[in-house]
């Protein structure tokens, strides 16, 4: 399976399947109102990367990544929820359109951190955002 790069905070990378890769909300470095826009957030587990998805705060990305069914590492079976105590369950977040019930406690999430050297990776996403495509595997 193909991956991509994506860079994150202190220089660090993190490899991510561009089929798991979303274009739901494309804002790029160079457009004007970056600042107060949606960012891409690359999720994980203990596994590795879950996807990355854009979205303007951690809470939307996670809701996104759900939305996106690419949390499957996260969400709870309903077989399983309803063998769980009320504490267990108090312990899990409801999270996407259908407010499924998800374990974050292996879950980290941060934002991609783009740099002028990045820009090979941003023409990628501005074709993506050009071509409309769902994911990046779709260019």
């Amino acid at each position: 399976m193909k991956k991509i790069a994506l860079p994150l905070k202190g220089g660090t990378k993190i490899d991510v399947d561009i089929d798991r890769v979303m274009c739901n909300d494309i804002v790029l470095p160079c457009d004007a109102d970056y600042r107060q826009k949606t960012k891409l957030w690359v999720i994980w587990n203990e596994f590795g990367p879950m996807g990355a998805v854009w979205a303007t705060s951690d809470q939307e990305a996670l809701d996104q990544l759900v939305d996106s069914d690419l949390a499957q590492g996260i969400l709870v079976d309903e077989a399983i929820l309803a063998r769980m105590d009320d504490d267990a369950k108090a312990d899990l977040t409801r999270l996407g359109n259908g407010g499924e019930p998800c374990d974050l406690t292996y879950v980290g999430l941060e934002r991609v951190d783009f740099k002028p050297a990045d820009w090979a990776l941003m023409c990628k996403f501005a074709e993506a955002r050009g071509a409309q495509v769902e994911r990046l595997s779709d260019l």
